[in-house]
This record gives structure tokens, sequence and C-alpha cells, in this order.
């Protein structure tokens, strides 16, 4: 009984950690540098006359690395809106982090936030799973409410 106690947890142990191996490479690509983004690499492109369908979905696995932007509420769910202008936004994924801050973006007081975490995609929407978020001093105006 005490071999199964331990083989148990070493087997689901192992099942995470080849699931998890299989999209490090992904993440850790020879060019690190193409899958990360932050507000100091900007785009190529012209940023003014942005328009909502013109804004860029990331790439799944992008690490974004002190990204300013804000928490909404939108229904049930948490939303982060980059101060990019082209950034879509992203939907928060439920992890401890967002726990954490969920008591803030409850208030519905507009605060700006230093962001890191990784980006996924599912059906052409992105989603943040948000590894760091630090409230900044600084408030937004209002202006470019949704």
């Amino acid at each position: 009984m005490l071999v199964g106690r331990i083989l148990k947890p070493l087997w689901l142990a192992g099942l995470l950690i080849a699931t998890v191996g299989t999209s490090l490479p992904t993440v850790w690509s020879e060019e690190p540098s193409s899958r990360s983004w932050s507000p100091a690499r900007k785009s190529p492109r012209s940023t003014t006359g942005k328009t909502e369908s013109s804004k860029k979905r990331l790439r799944q696995g992008t690490i974004l690395e002190k990204v300013k932007g804000e928490f909404r509420l939108t229904g049930e769910r948490v939303a982060f809106y980059p101060q990019a202008p082209d950034v879509k936004e992203m939907t928060v994924l439920e992890n401890l982090a967002l726990e954490r801050l969920s008591e803030l973006v409850a208030e519905n007081r507009r605060r700006i936030w230093l962001v890191s975490g990784m980006v996924t995609e599912f059906r052409g929407k992105n989603y943040l799973l948000v590894s760091r978020a630090v409230l900044t001093s600084e408030t937004t105006s209002g202006v470019g409410e949704p």
C-alpha cells in the first residue's frame, strides 16, 4: 500500500513534466526575443489610425514583460487591456495571481498595472496567464473607455 502511495504521485509528476516538456521548445526557442513582447519592442507598422479590427493578436507562447495596461471586468471574467495601441485585449486565465488582484479589479477604479505573463491562443482569441502584476501609482483618466 505504501508503494502505491509513492508511485501514484510520481506517475502524475512524470505526466506533468512530459506535458510541460513538450511545450518548452516553443517558449524557449533559439530566438527568445522573437517570442517575447514588451512595450519597448514596438511594431514596425505605424500605429496611427488603428481600429479595433486592425489590432493584432499575439502568438501562442509570447511572453509579456512589464507591459502597462489595465484590468477590467467583462461579465464574470477579467480582461487585460494593454496600453499598446496595436494589441488586442486579452481574457485573463484564472490562477492565483488573478485571485490576488481580483478584489482591486472589482472596485472598478481605473488603475494602471505592470503585467508579466504568457499569452495563449484559442479560437482566434488571446488569453493571458498572469505571472506577475504590479500596481503602479498611476491612474487612468477614463479616456478610451470601451
